[in-house]
């Protein structure tokens, strides 16, 4: 016999297993409802949100009772029993950045977006110093 999964009295069928049904909040209301694996990672989720939504995936913000739901956490722990989630609309720098500083990547990010500054510059040309290859 398979172990049940605990519901709380409200929330009519969302376990932490399985299928079931969230409602995507956005700021202005309701967006739309989408099935999903309650398993599975929350990033799924948001690919299935990108398609109801169309809000890209590496601009979502995902919130359930004030918590920012992380990428890799299973969807139907991060929910923590509840049936809506709030996407909020963030560029993809601030994104990123957050993402750096929770899991402390943040040196690691500063220095791609240096270099990538660097490429971005025209030979010879970073800020007021001469490149070395032009001495």
């Amino acid at each position: 016999m398979a172990p049940r999964t605990r519901r709380s009295r409200g929330n009519r069928g969302v376990g932490t297993q399985g299928e079931g049904s969230i409602t995507v909040l956005g700021l202005s209301g309701v967006l739309c409802t989408v099935s999903v694996d309650l398993s599975a990672p929350v990033r799924e989720a948001q690919k299935v949100i990108e398609k109801a939504a169309s809000i890209p995936v590496g601009e979502q913000r995902l919130l359930c009772n004030q918590q920012v739901l992380r990428s890799n956490d299973p969807l139907g722990e991060a929910l923590q029993g509840g049936q809506e989630v709030t996407v909020v609309r963030c560029d993809s720098k601030t994104i990123t950045m957050d993402l750096a500083l929770e899991t402390g990547n943040i040196v690691l990010e500063r220095a791609r977006r240096l270099a990538a500054k660097r490429r971005e510059t025209p030979h010879g040309t970073l800020g007021t110093k001469r490149c070395v290859c032009e001495r």
